[in-house]
């Protein structure tokens, strides 16, 4: 689908569509690396946000240029280039200072909150979670975020924290997140990184939060 996207902008010679299909697709690349441990994939998703990062190098939207780059940081981390991680992050930033209000609603969601969620991802990326764990907890300070992206951000913050050996403020964390769950918030991506708390509460017997997690598993797999 996301080919023919990309061949549907070209055909209409719209740069910013195009770039915007690439960034996606990188970050598909990037998600199934992760995933599969697969740094065949996370080349692609690397190579994929480059190609975004040509096709708008005459556009002036500093917004698209920074999340082109939360792509590039996403791959280079699963390749394991901490020096290419820290670079693309900071030119990220240095895109944001100088955004326009007036960009468009689809890409208005790249603030500082998400550079620092990207940023907290990439420090899991090259194993480093307590770093990861201090920058999730710092995006979730960013007021504005919905109700489903941040029961995904206490999510990730609570996956690092029990990556990083924190099981008891792992699960405190996680077990945050369930009330959101059960009331509404379908978001198997969330569900996913409370799996890795799943696994620390069981050997550390929190026996509540692997029963309340259990039965949203099996209420949103229905």
């Amino acid at each position: 689908m996301y080919s023919n996207a990309l061949s549907l902008a070209g055909s209409v010679g719209d740069p910013v569509l195009s770039a915007h299909v690439l960034e996606l697709s990188s970050m598909l690349s990037s998600h199934v690396a992760r995933a599969g441990g697969s740094r065949g994939l996370a080349r692609e998703g690397l190579r994929l946000a480059d190609q975004a990062g040509e096709a708008a190098r005459h556009e002036p939207m500093p917004r698209l240029h920074a999340l082109i780059s939360l792509r590039r940081a996403n791959a280079v981390s699963l390749l394991g280039d901490g020096a290419s991680f820290q670079s693309a992050i900071a030119h990220a930033r240095r895109q944001l200072d100088s955004a326009d209000t007036e960009d468009p609603g689809w890409i208005r969601f790249v603030d500082e909150s998400e550079i620092a969620t990207q940023e907290a991802v990439g420090y899991q990326n090259l194993g480093d979670p307590a770093t990861a764990a201090v920058l999730h907890q710092r995006g979730l300070d960013y007021p504005g975020q919905s109700r489903r992206n941040r029961a995904c951000g206490h999510a990730q913050f609570a996956a690092a924290l029990a990556e990083a050996g924190d099981a008891s403020g792992a699960v405190s964390e996680g077990i945050e997140v369930l009330p959101a769950l059960s009331a509404g918030v379908t978001s198997i991506r969330t569900l996913n990184y409370l799996r890795r708390v799943r696994t620390v509460a069981e050997r550390s017997g929190a026996e509540e939060f692997c029963t309340r997690f259990d039965a949203i598993a099996r209420q949103l797999s229905t």
